[in-house]
């Protein structure tokens, strides 16, 4: 069935085929300042300031003069012609930048219908640019750095492996530790490199340089000392069950000086447990509390039981336990005497009825007046 296409329309809608657009993963670094620099759809660019950058969006099965570009911050752009503005697109699609600023940083994307690729660009401080530079061009022919940028990076391109600096020992004395970097296979040109993967140093039969090395002749490291000892002596500090402690005291040092104890943290002690038989332990409980009901009813006492060194009286842990020993009681009953009343009178009436006192409810009701006339005639006991 055929078709009827109107220009522009040449796309996928005439040719039934989605539009493809290739991408490069690839990170660019820019080292020097160079004229152009050339990037494609799926980088990621590190770009020093005021170079002209100019963004590839290779598509099949698509006109690239109807690629639009967008960005964040600058919005969206197409090919309207030749044109002077700062940045622009071309009629083969392409993104121009004339002079890359800060403000140009950030995720660029080109669309081709439904379709659509990235690129990141980064501002690269001029200052970092030239260390990386000077370090990359240092592997290189000599005669190289004094011919024209653009001129080397047309005539020469150079892959070689890029190391990264040694890391710090994994140890911080004593050894022997493990140093690692990074290595890179690298396209070093006079103004930029690209991170290659590496099989594009192995086809030219490079060898990788090591990525690991043992680091040795490290200082020593501070350690335990047992100083002052003396080994006929087992004291009664007991650290076990029999088992007490040489007398002496332990240092941290380091050669013949004496260090704080927290530069030994992560350093093992040396055992100088000695037997002792008096290493005994026992419960040792404190006095039952007040009972929680002070009167009238059953409440309930508490007291505190830890382990202790018969000797010393030291606290052992869990030695009782470990020795079986029954815990002492923490928590009793208790029976307390029933609470007292206040004696007053609750009838205005008492004084004339003093005869009832005999009687219990009269008690209750004239507890005044019944308590002051049994103290004088002795009669009745309250």
């Amino acid at each position: 069935m055929w078709r009827r296409c109107f220009l522009p329309e040449m796309s996928a809608l005439c040719t039934q085929e989605q539009p493809e657009i290739e991408e490069v993963k690839m990170v660019v670094v820019q080292m020097k300042s160079v004229n152009n620099i050339r990037l494609q759809v799926g980088e990621e660019a590190y770009i020093l300031p005021g170079t002209r950058v100019v963004i590839k969006c290779p598509v099949k099965h698509y006109p690239t003069a109807n690629i639009v570009w967008k960005h964040f911050r600058h919005g969206e752009f197409l090919y309207k012609g030749r044109s002077q503005a700062d940045i622009y697109v071309t009629k083969s699609g392409r993104l121009v930048i004339r002079s890359f600023t800060a403000g140009d940083k950030g995720e660029w994307q080109c669309f081709a219908g439904q379709k659509n690729a990235g690129i990141i660009l980064h501002y690269n401080q001029p200052s970092s640019g030239y260390y990386e530079w000077e370090r990359r061009n240092s592997m290189r022919n000599t005669d190289m750095l004094n011919e024209d940028p653009a001129v080397i990076m047309t005539k020469h391109v150079h892959v070689q492996w890029v190391e990264g600096p040694w890391s710090n020992c994994s140890v911080a004395c004593g050894g022997p530790g493990i140093q690692t970097r990074a290595v890179h296979c690298e396209q070093v040109d006079s103004g930029f490199y690209r991170i290659l993967d590496d099989i594009e140093c192995r086809r030219r039969l490079l060898s990788k340089p090591k990525t690991t090395r043992v680091c040795l002749n490290l200082p020593k490291c501070p350690s335990w000392t047992f100083k002052d000892a003396d080994y006929s002596v087992c004291t009664n500090r007991c650290e076990g069950i029999g088992r007490g402690t040489l007398k002496g005291r332990m240092a941290c040092t380091l050669g013949d000086r004496d260090l704080p104890d927290y530069h030994c943290r992560s350093v093992s002690k040396p055992d100088i447990s000695c037997e002792n038989p008096d290493c005994k332990v026992k419960w040792e409980v404190d006095n039952w509390s007040a009972c929680s009901k002070p009167c009238g009813g059953t409440g309930y006492q508490y007291r505190q039981h830890r382990c202790v060194w018969i000797m010393s009286g030291e606290p052992a842990g869990s030695h009782c336990y470990a020795e079986r020993l029954p815990a002492p009681e923490s928590i009793r009953t208790c029976t307390t005497k029933p609470c007292k009343m206040s004696c007053v009178d609750l009838s205005p009436n008492c004084k004339e009825k003093v005869a009832w006192c005999g009687f219990t409810l009269m008690q209750f009701k004239c507890c005044q007046t019944c308590r002051e006339y049994a103290l004088q005639t002795n009669r009745i006991a309250v």
